[in-house]
């Protein structure tokens, strides 16, 4: 299912299940590389989409925190160029977002395109 993240209460310290919205740019050696710059990006800390250590090194970041961390791809990337290559990541946290508690409600059923928690209910029984 799709988890819904809301803006987390100010001042809260990212941990894992958390959703950051980072700004990040990657360079090796000093040089920007292809794929390594992203605006708005939505991470969540612990999902493991991103290369290994990554999300670690952001465990604990705060809305407005510049973080630079340090990474290795792993030898089988996909891009060759980047393939066992450390690259550090210049990270701007932008949000810091919890997952929200699931309640079927009428913003739910909104959020579907539907009018009412109730037309879903009809539909779900129409099944």
């Amino acid at each position: 299912g799709q988890k819904r993240f809301n803006d987390a209460p100010e001042g809260t310290v990212a941990a894992d299940g958390d959703q950051l919205i980072i700004d990040f740019a990657g360079s090796i050696d000093g040089v920007a590389f292809d794929g390594g710059t992203a605006e708005d990006q939505p991470l969540e800390l612990g999902s493991g989409r991103f290369i290994p250590g990554f999300e670690e090194q952001l465990v604990g970041v705060k809305v407005g925190d510049e973080r630079t961390i340090t990474v290795t791809f792993p030898a089988d990337y996909p891009a060759e160029n980047l393939a066992g290559k450390d690259a550090q990541f210049a990270c701007t946290v932008k949000a810091v977002k919890q997952a929200a508690e699931f309640t079927a409600d009428d913003e739910f059923a909104k959020s579907l395109g539907l009018e009412s928690i109730e037309q879903l209910r009809g539909l779900i029984k129409g099944q």
